[in-house]
This record gives structure tokens, C-alpha cells and sequence, in this order.
């Protein structure tokens, strides 16, 4: 949702009264007063998302993606589901807030079967949205399961389907790739990923988490694998044409981009990619700990260990941690060879928070206003919430 000027100057003005030096608030975290921020929490309605489709509201608090129409209506998806949400901004009111609309788990139950290659579909994981116009496209993880390690077929795809004007499914629009092995053929041209494809996540297997489209071409943005030491995050190029490939012989050549983040101490260590949006002809890329927690119980410590047998670093898997997670965003261009310049860091109650998605919802005179996703949120932060008036350079 890209506001019309003078609405989205009048709002970006009111969220910077709602919150005192929302715009100088370096004094409430320890980081450069000129990036940080403190994010504006979106009040939970009554209606909670994914209601229709998770009875006990789970998924409403573990979200993972969003994009945004210029209506003020925004799509958001959640982790380990099949379905996507639409919301409603109202940041008008005193308080903003949403409101949850339509949620398209319907869409995909006549192919579920295909997703999971079974009798049902439960999850699939969706990792990334992206928006252009009335196209939607999603991704899965295509990765294993975080907790078990396991190897996840249904997490394997890519999908695409329109909305018309009124927000509804277009009916015979759902284009989906689900075949495994073409999409792997797509990240195993790479050496650097081919090694941590179907590999778990604790020993830097394979995990897209954003996805972004810039004119045909689709970016896949991995949280891992990653040069870790070297503050190293990459991303995937493919052409659109992925989506139509039928056999091995009609997965296109795909690019592998290696960015280094780095801040004011240098490279900015177990870095991963958590998000992508589109700004004109850039990316904003949204980064956090590309670790995770040790697997938990005997048979998933086992599996895990086995899995990752060939990848462990002095008998341990390497991409382990519990520290908290350094939410940051920043601009790319990707015409350019300078790295990615870093315009945000989420402070206050936000500053250790899982910013799984970004998404635009204003932009004037060389700012912007953004939608955030955060995964399981803890005590003082929620799920939605709004970042204002950030900086963007020039191209």
C-alpha cells in the first residue's frame, strides 16, 4: 500500500507524535542514534487473523510475511501454514490497528495433495510474499523442519495466483511449482548452496525466508546457508520462467549473490537474509541471526546429528544459539556493486524481536513507511506493527 502523499505525510506526522524522539531515540538502545528505531505496535483486533482457518489463533502470532496493496488492504502469511490473510490497516484512529478480512486457505485445498504428496497438507511452511499489481507470488521454506531436522517435500514450492479488485482469487490463475527436483536443480547450480540443500538448519541447511520480484526476475533471500565469519548473506536470481519449468532441461541458469553487511564494528557476524520488498528498482532487505536453537528430545538430536554428519565443526553443529535476534534493514541496489546500506535498527521492545517481513506502505520525499512482521512476539511487542519516517538514500 504506497498512501497518496499528503495521507501518508499527515500519518508519518502522527506516528512521530505517538511515541516522543521516535525520530532521536539512540538514548533507548545502544545503537547509532540516526538508525535507531522503535517500532509503533498495531493494536490486535477482536477478530484475530487466521481465525477462519487456525481455530485457536495460533498462527496470528507467528507470521511470517506481508505485502500491501495501494487500497490499504495488506496480505500477510504465517509460518507452517497453507493459507494467506488479508488485512486492513486503520491508522487513522487514535490507536492503529487492523482488521482481519479474507483468508485464502480455500485456494489451495484442491492441490494440497500436490504440495504434500499425500493425503493432506497440514503446512507448508510459507516463508515470502510478494505483490506487483494483482499477481501474488509465495514461497515455501524449502528447507527441513526447524525443531526435527526432518526433510519437508511439502515445503518445496513456489506459487502464483491473482486477486481481482474486489479481493478474491481470480478462478484458474494458481500457477505452482511443487516439483522438488526442479526446484533444487534451480540452488544446487551453486556450490556454496548445493552442500546445504535438505540439510537442517542447525548445520546451515538450506532456508529461503524472503522473496521479492523486480521485473522478471524472482530473488530468493536465504537466511542460510551463509559465510557466517564473514557477515556474508546470500540471495538467488531466478527468472520468472522457474514457475513453468516441467523437466530438469527447463530450469533456467539462476545467479548466486553474496552480500556483505557490515556496520560500524565491521562485518556483521551470523548474518542471515529474513526479508525482501521492493523499492522502485531496489531491494529492502530485512537481516537477523541466521542461527537457531539446538534441536530438542533424543530421536530429533539424532536425526539432526546424522543429517548434518559431513557439516559439523569440532562435533558440533555449527549454526547453533540462543542469543537474540538483531533486527536490521537495509537498501540494495542491485544495479550497483556497492553492499547494502543499512537504514534501521529495531529498538526498544522490538531490538531482539524475529522481523520476518517487511512491506511499504508510504514513501515520500526520500522516506519511508513500513509494515512489520514479527514471528512469536514476545511480551511487550506484537505480531504487526509500523516503522516511520525511515531515511533512504538516493539511488
Amino acid at each position: 500500500m504506497k498512501l497518496p502523499a499528503d495521507r501518508w505525510r499527515k500519518n508519518a506526522l502522527r506516528f512521530a507524535m505517538l511515541i516522543p524522539g521516535l525520530l532521536v531515540t539512540g538514548s533507548l538502545a545502544k545503537e547509532p542514534g540516526h538508525l535507531a528505531r522503535v517500532p509503533t505496535t498495531l493494536a490486535e483486533p477482536k477478530r484475530k487473523l487466521f481465525r477462519d482457518y487456525d481455530s485457536d489463533a495460533k498462527a496470528a502470532r507467528n507470521l511470517s510475511g506481508a505485502a500491501c496493496f495501494e487500497d490499504g488492504r495488506c496480505l500477510v502469511v504465517a509460518d507452517e501454514m497453507v493459507a494467506v490473510q488479508e488485512l486492513e490497516l486503520q491508522i487513522d484512529g487514535p490507536t492503529p490497528s487492523y482488521r482481519a478480512g479474507t483468508h485464502f486457505g480455500d485456494l489451495f485445498k484442491t492441490i494440497c495433495a500436490d504440495f504434500s504428496k499425500g493425503k493432506k497438507c497440514d503446512e507448508v511452511d510459507l516463508e515470502g510474499i510478494d505483490l506487483q499489481g494483482g499477481s501474488v507470488l509465495i514461497t515455501g521454506s524449502m528447507g527441513n523442519r526447524r525443531g526435527s531436522g526432518k526433510k519437508d517435500k511439502a515445503r518445496w514450492f513456489l506459487a502464483q495466483f491473482d486477486i481481482d479488485p474486489s479481493g478474491k482469487p481470480v478462478e484458474g490463475s494458481l500457477l505452482i511449482q511443487s516439483r522438488r527436483k526442479l526446484l533444487r536443480s534451480a540452488f544446487e547450480q551453486h556450490a556454496q548452496i548445493d552442500d546445504y540443500l535438505e540439510k537442517p538448519l542447525q548445520c546451515d541447511g538450506m532456508n529461503i525466508e524472503g522473496l521479492a520480484r523486480l521485473g522478471d526476475d524472482i530473488y530468493f533471500g536465504l537466511r542460510s546457508p551463509a559465510l557466517r565469519e564473514e557477515g556474508v548473506a546470500m540471495l538467488v536470481r531466478s527468472p520468472m520462467s522457474l514457475l513453468d519449468a516441467k523437466k530438469k532441461s527447463e530450469v533456467p541458469d539462476t545467479e548466486l549473490i553474496r552480500l556483505v553487511f557490515r556496520d560500524e564494528d565491521g562485518p556483521l557476524k551470523n548474518t542471515g537474509i529474513r526479508a525482501l520488498e521492493p523499492l522502485g528498482e531496489r531491494l529492502l532487505i530485512a537481516t537477523g541471526d541466521t542461527r537457531v536453537s539446538a534441536a530438542r528430545g533424543k530421536k530429533s538430536k539424532k536425526r539432526v546429528a546424522e543429517a548434518c554428519s559431513s557439516l559439523l565443526k569440532d562435533g558440533e553443529t555449527p549454526n547453533t544459539s540462543n542469543d537474540p535476534d538483531r533486527p536490521r534493514i537495509w537498501i540494495w541496489d542491485p544495479r550497483s556493486d556497492a553492499p547494502p546500506a543499512e537504514i534501521a535498527r529495531l529498538a526498544g521492545a522490538y531490538g531482539d524481536q524475529k522481523l520476518e517481513g517487511i512491506a511499504v506502505i508510504g514513501e515520500a520525499g526520500g522516506r519511508v513507511d513500513l509494515l512489520l512482521v514479527i514471528d512469536d512476539p514476545g511480551k511487550d511487542a506484537a505480531a504487526l506493527a509500523l516503522l516511520s519516517q525511515i531515511s533512504v538514500p538516493a539511488p
